[in-house]
């Protein structure tokens, strides 16, 4: 959040761009971020996937050592959702 932070702190005090243009896109920033797993204070089962595999909270070298039967398993999860 330290990094999402600095940017908006660039964009704000961004002086080459009017400042209605400066609060839109800090406005849709805000809207994308909200959105990413290491924002979110709160994380659904819906979400379980995005936030175990495609953010990387777990990869597939972490299955390593689980029975061949559980790694299909969850690696089938994955690309079906």
């Amino acid at each position: 959040m330290q990094t999402r932070l600095a940017v908006y702190r660039q964009l704000l005090s961004d002086d080459t761009m009017l400042l209605s243009e400066r609060f839109w896109k800090l406005n849709q920033l805000l809207k994308e971020d909200k959105q990413k797993t290491g924002v979110q204070v709160e994380a659904s089962r819906s979400k379980l996937d995005q936030i175990l595999l495609y953010e990387g909270a777990i990869t597939k070298e972490d299955l390593t050592g689980f029975s061949d039967e559980l790694v299909a398993q969850v690696l089938a999860f994955f690309e079906i959702s």
